[in-house]
């Protein structure tokens, strides 16, 4: 586990739903309630892709419910 100052950083994963989506921007905001913390521009990823951007790509619904995990390096 990396550490940053003093004190080691763990990664966080949130379960949360999602409040609105940017498709032409490929990016969403999600609220997580059991957190208390809204996410804003998230990156909505493919699940699959060709160095030609062929793949399988999913545009998700507002309402939705997703997870959104925060890298121990806080990126």
């Amino acid at each position: 586990m990396p550490s940053f100052g003093l004190q080691p950083v763990d990664a966080r994963i949130f379960q949360g739903r999602i409040t609105s989506v940017d498709p032409s921007r490929w990016v969403c905001v999600v609220d997580c309630l059991a957190a208390k913390r809204s996410f804003q521009n998230v990156t909505i990823p493919s699940l699959y892709s060709t160095p030609f951007g062929e793949g399988v790509h999913y545009m998700p619904e507002v309402g939705a419910q997703v997870f959104v995990c925060v890298p121990s390096d806080g990126s």
